[in-house]
């Protein structure tokens, strides 16, 4: 992704109302090859009492979910983990594996 063009307000964002589980699920069945090919694998965690939504454009959520999942891939160890979790009015996602990771 060409951040510089974010900066710019260059790309078209689409804002729909994006229901998270089906997407994240599809998220899912499109990576996890990725990783099992390596003999890891991807699950997914979804922390919420009701189904999470989000106000989103599905086809830049899912550009930015690759990216971090293949970060993730190349640069980490184990198990990787997609969650979902309601945070106040809004949804965090975070994208973790088993590796060391970075200094804060």
């Amino acid at each position: 992704m060409d951040f510089r063009s974010v900066e710019k307000n260059s790309i078209d964002v689409r804002l729909r109302p994006l229901p998270l589980g089906p997407f994240l699920e599809e998220m899912v069945q499109l990576y996890a090859h990725q990783l099992e090919r390596e003999g890891r694998g991807l699950r997914l965690k979804q922390e919420a009492a009701s189904p999470l939504h989000a106000e989103a454009d599905p086809a830049l959520l899912r550009r930015i979910l690759w990216n971090l999942l293949e970060n993730a891939r190349l640069h980490g160890k184990g198990w990787v983990s997609l969650s979902a979790r309601g945070v106040g009015a809004g949804v965090a996602l975070e994208v973790e594996d088993e590796g060391e990771g970075l200094l804060p």
